[in-house]
């Protein structure tokens, strides 16, 4: 028997996609039909009342893309400090108050991040890869590019511990900031501790996605003969109708942790596998921004047990 990990219950993270709200039309009555509720959910947005805003902070968070670039997480976030303070100067002159972002961006440009090169003679380098080139985002990861660029012009160096192996690792730099629920409180949110302050956005009140129908899900026959459970973690994008795109449908591994191979790798995947197909069945109450009905960014873990 196996047991892949122990996972925790299933949250949903309310996240506007961006590609959500432009999409490109296409010969296809299908398409055709996306881009015309790509249009309606555009136009309900555009008409929120200011009364359903509530202003609140925007971090800036770093994160290692990989488990190698753990250790030097601490000196990327001094670098995170220079880059939030640029950020804060450009916006006020206040340095006792956190500057209002919509000087800058509105509440629907907010989001996104760089990927940072660092090296071990202390330069660091932007990186962004193409699928994170949506053009909704551009503007507040403008000010992340504009800041680091300065900074690196500048000479400013991030230390390497002399006794940490490698040459170069990668990280996110990216804003992150707590959900307004409907009754304008703010839902907690899991953050770094290292996460710095930037500035505060006016966001909409919303409502996470819930399950209206759950995952038909079918045991892998060949794990249920030989007497194998697992537990995995899929991410997804919930529509603005209630269903999952399955084309965004992919498993969480956690990033300090080298992933399965061989034998118990094949097992892994059968599950996952399991759980794609089973998670084509589901239907979702779409989340709202709002009251404009929007694509969401979920996550959900799947448990596979024998009955004993």
């Amino acid at each position: 028997m196996i047991a892949f990990a122990r996972l925790p219950r299933a949250r949903f993270r309310l996240v506007v996609i961006a590609s959500a709200l432009v999409l490109l039309g296409s010969i296809s009555t299908a398409a055709g039909a996306q881009v015309k509720g790509a249009e309606r959910a555009q136009s309900c947005l555009d008409t929120i009342s200011t009364s359903a805003f509530v202003r609140v902070p925007v971090y800036l968070e770093a994160k290692a893309a990989d488990s190698s670039g753990q250790a030097l997480l601490p000196s990327v976030d001094t670098l995170a400090v220079h880059v939030a303070a640029m950020i804060r100067s450009s916006l006020s002159e206040s340095t006792t108050s956190l500057p209002e972002g919509e000087m800058l961006v509105q509440w629907r440009q907010v989001g996104g991040s760089v990927r940072i090169q660092l090296h071990r003679d202390g330069r660091f380098t932007l990186w962004t890869p193409p699928e994170r080139g949506d053009t909704l985002l551009e503007p507040s990861r403008l000010l992340l590019k504009r800041s680091i660029a300065a900074l690196s012009d500048a000479g400013t160096k991030v230390r390497w511990p002399a006794d940490l192996p490698g040459d170069s690792t990668a990280f996110d730099l990216g804003y992150r900031w707590p959900d307004v629920a409907l009754d304008g409180t703010t839902r907690p949110f899991l953050v770094r501790a290292a996460a710095i302050p930037v500035f505060s956005m006016a966001m909409p009140r919303g409502k996470e996605v819930a399950m209206l129908r759950p995952p038909h899900l079918t045991y892998p026959p060949e794990e249920r003969a030989s007497g194998v459970e697992g537990a995995i973690f899929l991410e997804f994008v919930v529509d603005s109708a209630g269903r999952v795109v399955n084309s965004t449908i992919k498993d969480h591994w956690p990033t300090d942790r080298p992933r399965l191979s061989g034998w118990s790798g094949a097992r892994y995947q059968s599950f996952v596998n399991a759980a794609k197909l089973g998670l084509s069945y589901a239907r979702f109450e779409p989340a709202t921004l709002g009251g404009c009905p929007v694509k969401q960014l979920a996550e959900q873990p799947f448990t596979f047990t024998l009955q004993r």
